[in-house]
């Protein structure tokens, strides 16, 4: 048996063994970017995070986030960061307390205050803030998250629920349902998964991250669309197993 319970612990547990190991790579066709992760760099950035949530916005143990951004390492980090302030990841509904969205709803918004709690991601490369003022209120990712401690200011044990993706799942849950996807997919330790699975919905979320973190693998996430540019991909980054949204 695993000797951590939830998908935290077993990132802690990577950190401990393998810190220097690439954890999540990231390409976009669009801006050709690609960017790669270490274990230690992506707890780095759940911390700050984490910090930014449960300490400075005083959210509290057990409050709602709506992860509203596409296949991106920052929906990954942020995900994880939420669970290490101790909050539910859910899906995008009225109630949350807090709301993580990217560029797209920057523009919906036409620019007018909100009431609402909001945390934009820009997307651009290098976690680049954004170049254009956000809505009255809302928090730039890259101006808030990088100053914060790099050690948890108030370590919180995830939530239960830690997710309601919609169906809601404990932590335990989470991590049993990252090593079923491990083992469906063929995804074993060193491994290397290649998806377009956002980790702000479930089938990324449990289906890829968690199923790397479950069993050691790293995970590799593209906006590729086209078979051409998947397989280029998975031979430079010597992919071992894939999941697509447009596959069964």
């Amino acid at each position: 048996m695993s000797a951590f319970v939830d998908p935290l612990g077993a990132l802690g547990a990577l950190v401990r063994q393998a810190a220097g190991r690439p954890l999540l790579t990231y390409y976009d066709t669009d801006s050709k970017e690609r960017i790669e992760l270490s274990v230690a760099t992506t707890d780095n950035w759940v911390t700050k995070i984490a910090n930014l949530l449960a300490d400075e916005l005083q959210l509290d143990h057990g409050d709602r986030i709506a992860i509203e951004l596409p296949t991106h390492w920052q929906t990954a980090v942020v995900a994880l960061g939420a669970w290490a302030a101790g909050l539910t990841v859910v899906t995008p509904t009225d109630g949350v307390d807090i709301r993580v969205v990217g560029p797209d709803a920057v523009s919906a918004s036409g620019r007018q205050p909100s009431t609402e709690l909001v945390l934009a991601c820009s997307l651009r490369p290098l976690a680049g803030r954004f170049m254009t003022p956000l809505p009255a209120g809302w928090l730039d990712f890259a101006v808030e998250v990088p100053p914060q401690p790099d050690l948890l200011v108030e370590p919180r044990p995830m939530a239960d629920p830690a997710v309601v993706l919609p169906e809601p799942l404990s932590p335990a849950d989470v991590l049993r349902r990252g090593h079923e996807s491990a083992a469906a997919a063929g995804l074993v330790a060193g491994g290397r998964l290649l998806t377009d699975h956002s980790p702000a919905h479930h089938d990324g979320l449990t289906g890829g991250l968690v199923a790397c973190l479950a069993v050691g693998a790293s995970l590799v996430l593209v906006t590729e669309t086209t078979d051409e540019a998947r397989a280029a991909v998975a031979e430079q980054e010597r992919v071992t197993c894939a999941r697509w949204s447009d596959r069964v």
